[in-house]
């Protein structure tokens, strides 16, 4: 390991120790997963030396901790107090399914209230959903939101994180009745046979003199999500609007339905053209429009979370026209927000397997294709490892830079740094290894895209739900 050889002189003892015990964790480690794919997290939590001067690494650190049940654990987050002054909307833009950027995500959200009023929080879900989500934060009687929950809501929430989270907000809701929080969804119906048979087809089959047959059938031609079915949806709908027909739920109104069959035919652009392009059509159309969310953006203060690529504000269209992102256009086009969005990007850099050793995943909610990805290189390391507590580097190679945020953070805080301090962090690094230079090359043209970076060492993988509960 050259990287330490470069620097032996100036680690001492101690830490010399640590490194050979490193080296001999990791060739015992190759010897059951390729370490070019899979690399262990460093076990041990602090070292006695800093190799990078103070001045760079110590730019902020950021508790793991989620909301704490008063929602006054917002300390370390006293410097979007600034932010609010000058802002009207707060990206928080993410690597998706670490368990401590949830926390982040949940504090961040209550300290923007506390702060300011931020009423509305747009999250890269279906839009179909979000009602949902709504109705139950919005509930005061506990025994009411119980059974919403068991019989309604739990078949469309992906993960417990989201029940806490959801739970976090009927909280704070029922605590903070002067400032309100609700949820908003801007993505497409990917599991649009759901949408169809939890939402569309009981809502339809209450409309009068409604051929029940007919409406069934919408399963089938739902498969397909082709003209056929569209035609079919039309009609009903369009009854349903000379009904004024309201579902089972007061959210479920006309206005709420057309909307999804909209968003329903968004998804079929999408799966059936340029996918990228239809698809951010879709989220700017809903975000943006009074229809959906947009007279709210126009009118409050807005937070979004979603993936990095969404949340970039510093790009301008021309940079990549093949995705224009929620962030760029929100900076530079949208007029009520243009010039006054401040995002925030959180990266986890290792996973551990966590409660999913208690899962099998075809015994969940249906999860997206990365989340099964990562699930699948952790249930190997658990298979042969039975470790599901040790975080693992699943996709970077190995680095010192990496090495460096392993020994000082672990998994008690998590790290921020501006674009010029990555910079100079890059110049003074003297380890000559290319795949710190190429990790750190690959941040800075990242981080050039964002208010602030945040590098979350480890965490536990988030939860999928069980089908049944």
């Amino acid at each position: 390991m050259c990287i330490f050889a470069d620097k032996r002189k100036q680690i001492n003892t101690t830490n010399l120790m640590k490194v050979l015990i490193l080296l001999i964790q990791i060739l015992l480690y190759t010897s059951f997963v390729s370490a070019q794919d899979i690399i262990p997290f460093y076990s041990y939590k602090k070292a006695s030396e800093n190799l990078y001067a103070d001045s760079i690494y110590n730019n902020g650190t950021f508790s793991n901790d989620d909301i704490n049940t008063t929602f006054s654990n917002i300390e370390d987050l006293s410097f979007l107090q600034e932010v609010v002054a000058a802002n009207k909307v707060v990206l928080m833009g993410e690597t998706h399914y670490a368990t401590h950027i949830y926390n982040l995500r949940n504090r961040i959200l209550f300290a923007l209230n506390t702060y300011d009023y931020f009423p509305l929080i747009i999250l890269e879900l279906p839009y179909s959903i979000v009602e949902y989500y709504n109705y139950y934060v919005h509930l005061d009687d506990d025994r009411e939101a119980d059974l919403f929950l068991a019989n309604e809501l739990s078949k469309m929430v992906y993960t417990e994180e989201d029940i806490l989270f959801l739970n976090h907000i009927r909280r704070w809701n029922k605590t903070r009745k002067n400032k309100p929080i609700s949820i908003g969804g801007t993505d497409l119906e990917f599991s649009y046979q759901t949408t169809i048979e939890l939402i569309l087809i009981p809502y339809l089959s209450q409309l009068g003199g409604a051929n029940k047959t007919e409406v069934q059938s919408l399963i089938v031609s739902g498969k397909k999500l082709d003209e056929h079915f569209f035609s079919q949806v039309k009609l009903l709908s369009e009854q349903a609007g000379k009904e004024n027909l309201t579902g089972k739920y007061p959210f479920m109104t006309v206005r709420y339905i057309n909307n999804i069959v909209q968003n329903l035919h968004d998804t079929y652009n999408a799966l059936n053209g340029d996918f990228f392009d239809s698809r951010q059509k879709s989220i700017i159309g809903k975000l943006t429009n009074d229809s959906y969310f947009g007279s709210t953006l126009k009118e409050q203060k807005v937070m979004l979370h979603g993936g990095g690529e969404h949340m970039k504000n510093k790009l301008t269209a021309t940079d990549n026209p093949r995705f224009l992102s929620e962030g760029i256009y929100l900076n530079h086009t949208f007029p009520a927000t243009k010039g006054k969005v401040y995002s925030i990007m959180a990266e986890c850099l290792a996973y551990s397997y966590g409660e999913m050793k208690n899962r099998k995943l075809e015994d969940c909610v249906k999860q997206g294709n990365q989340y099964r990805d990562m699930i699948g290189k952790l249930e190997k390391i658990y298979e042969k490892q039975a470790d599901a507590e040790t975080p693992y580097f699943l996709y970077e190679k190995r680095n010192f830079f990496l090495e460096q945020i392993a020994i000082h953070y672990y998994l008690n805080e998590s790290v921020s740094f501006t674009n010029l301090q990555l910079q100079e962090i890059a110049r003074k690094s003297i380890f000559g290894d290319t795949d710190t230079q190429s990790f750190l090359e690959d941040r800075i043209k990242e981080g050039m895209w964002y208010n602030n970076y945040i590098f979350v060492p480890a965490s536990k993988i988030v939860v999928a739900r069980l089908k049944k509960q």
